[in-house]
């Protein structure tokens, strides 16, 4: 990192200052994604200011996603995000393969199962009656950046297999028939710290976040087809919105894409931390 200095007499905030400087050697290339920053105490030293400073302009950086903080580690250059806009029309797997991703996916669950009250809602089941349960890895070139869990009527997906749930999208396989092609998702999106359960499944440490984008997705008749939750490790995921009030009635485009330099995560995420809780 090139120490630039600060300007202690401008009307600018020391806080601000120093959240410039750190953005500036990470867009001149001196701060590489998945790099970690020097320590506070480093750059209380050299600039001779005060903690409170320091940790105000980290903070500024974690919010505009320039960085992220890893409990008893630091803090870290994020990975440059891709952002974009899909359509019920397009699947993630598509979209990441149009632009040059290997993407795969490893099933952890797939069977039959009891929904609970929200599953029930969500895709209108009223009486005792069991759904497909569907829970795999997301990955890009084998590196591990989310979590898929999903529900669907048995009647939809009877005709599942498990090498197709393993190398396949689950909308393009909606989209190919006119009876469950979608044609409208709700979504409701939050970060939310990791599940312990999940955090084991992906095989990384118990303080990452998580960003989490929860659906329903319906067909033309207005039936659910498909419910459940996308899950993406916060440092590698963007959501980006976009309304357009010229419609009449107009609703968010949503998604939700991974970092661009996968080979580069951070080793401590593919690895068993020796203080991962048992």
């Amino acid at each position: 990192m090139k120490f630039f200095p600060l300007e202690k007499e401008s009307s600018v905030p020391l806080y601000v200052q120093m959240a410039d400087i750190i953005k500036k050697n990470i867009d001149e290339g001196h701060l590489l994604p998945n790099n970690p920053l020097p320590s506070e105490s480093q750059l209380m030293k050299v600039y001779n200011t005060s903690r409170i400073t320091i940790r105000n302009a980290l903070l500024r950086l974690e919010y505009s996603g320039d960085i992220f903080k890893v409990h008893g580690r630091g803090s870290f250059v994020s990975v440059k995000k891709i952002t974009d806009l899909i359509s019920p029309s397009t699947s993630w797997r598509s979209l990441m393969e149009d632009q040059g991703y290997d993407v795969s996916y490893e099933l952890i669950e797939f069977g039959e199962v009891w929904p609970n009250d929200g599953v029930k809602r969500e895709l209108q089941i009223y009486g005792d009656e069991k759904v497909k349960k569907i829970k795999r890895l997301k990955k890009i070139h084998q590196d591990t950046i989310g979590l898929d869990l999903f529900f669907m009527p048995i009647s939809i997906c009877k005709f599942f297999k498990e090498n197709y749930l393993k190398k396949h999208s689950i909308f393009d396989f909606l989209n190919s028939s006119q009876d469950t092609r979608i044609t409208r998702i709700e979504s409701q999106i939050r970060s939310a710290a990791i599940e312990d359960g999940d955090a084991e499944t992906m095989n990384v440490d118990y303080s990452n976040t998580v960003l989490i984008r929860g659906f329903v997705a319906f067909n033309s008749k207005e039936e659910p087809v498909l419910s459940g939750k996308v899950m993406y490790l916060s440092q590698y995921a963007v959501v980006n919105v976009k309304m357009d009030i010229n419609q009449e009635n107009s609703t968010c485009s949503i998604v939700d894409v991974p970092g661009i330099k996968f080979n580069e995560m951070l080793k401590f995420n593919g690895e068993k931390d020796s203080k991962i809780r048992n």
